[in-house]
């Protein structure tokens, strides 16, 4: 199967400025460097030293310990998403990176309503729609009121759990309705970058997937029920491959992008039984997808790099953060952070 990334539209001239903004600003991403040092850092409040002379540093005076440390990064979340915004002159892709954090709420609020217990802790505030009112519709079953990419994203996940009653599949019901709302939106947007950030993003899921079936050992069909369509690489392409040895999956995406992911990824895997070393190449992947868009001097490209890099940056924060909150050895935080832009 051989894949290959298509290359970029025609420039955008209305982004000329937003790519000078964006190109200033990523002079002020944190660095491999000083992530680094963070992670060796004698304890968390140290780490949190790191971060005075950056784009964190306003915040450091809101929170009393590094154990506040969500705060700190939910505030520069929040700045980062409002900066895109407001660079954005794409309504349907504004929407479309807002609704990532609805299909989070409706996960949480479908699962909240199974169980009957609430889960307001882990809903978030940054979606299309106001968390309150998101809780009044599921409270009084008003699903009709939703959005209708949402109201499919509930029938989905409800259809999938019942049956079985496992949890697992609210989860992937949901992530094929997000998928599809996601890749649908592109295309209508027509833009080859963001199509194929999409396409790539549902293959590394996929992929992941996959990796963790055939460690469980599970059903070629329950694999075949889970894969989200829309990738570059087929989902019989995938159930085909994982049923072969170990050993063999390398050489069968010897043509494709993901040939380092499943090489080096699942050798780790095998050798060590963990999954570390396989999430971190499929974050390095993304990373490198998006850093194509230095070489562009107009369009949107540079500014949904630059959001999903700052969020890759506030990911590794927290690993970096956890990791010193719980003790964990510093090369094995090193070892999990991905590559910085």
């Amino acid at each position: 199967m051989l894949i290959q990334y298509p290359s970029y539209g025609a420039d955008d001239l209305r982004y000329a400025y937003c790519v000078g903004r964006i190109r200033v600003l990523e002079t002020r991403l944190l660095t491999k460097e000083r992530l680094h040092r963070m992670a060796e850092a004698r304890d968390a409040d140290e780490t949190l030293k790191f971060l005075q002379d950056t784009e964190y540093g306003p915040y450091l005076s809101e929170i009393a310990s590094a154990s506040q440390y969500e705060l700190l990064l939910d505030r520069e979340r929040r700045r980062i998403l409002n900066l895109f915004l407001e660079l954005s002159l794409h309504p349907l892709i504004d929407e479309l990176f807002l609704s990532r954090y609805d299909f989070h709420n409706l996960k949480v609020l479908v699962k909240s309503k199974i169980v009957e217990t609430g889960f307001d802790f882990a809903l978030s505030h940054l979606g299309s729609i106001p968390v309150e009112g998101l809780k009044e519709l599921f409270s009084e079953e008003r699903y009709d009121k939703l959005p209708q990419f949402l109201q499919d994203g509930v029938e989905r996940a409800i259809s999938a759990y019942y049956p079985k009653k496992d949890p697992r599949l609210i989860d992937i019901a949901v992530d094929k309705s997000m998928f599809g709302f996601h890749l649908r939106t592109a295309e209508r947007v027509k833009n080859l970058f963001l199509i194929g950030l999409i396409k790539m993003n549902i293959d590394l899921v996929n992929l992941l997937t996959s990796f963790r079936f055939k460690w469980l050992k599970e059903t070629k069909r329950f694999l075949e029920e889970t894969l989200i369509d829309g990738g570059y690489v087929e989902g019989r392409f995938l159930t085909s491959v994982f049923e072969e040895p170990w050993e063999n999956l390398a050489r069968k995406f010897f043509l494709t992008p993901y040939l380092k992911i499943v090489g080096d990824g699942g050798g780790y895997l095998l050798a060590n039984s963990s999954f570390l070393r396989l999430e971190r190449l499929c974050d390095d992947h993304r990373i490198w997808f998006m850093q194509r868009t230095k070489l562009l001097c107009f369009g949107v490209e540079p500014l949904i790099a630059y959001l999903l890099v700052k969020e890759n940056e506030i990911r590794s924060l927290r690993m970096i953060l956890v990791g010193k909150l719980n003790q964990i050895a510093p090369a094995l935080i090193k070892e999990r952070l991905p590559i910085t832009f």
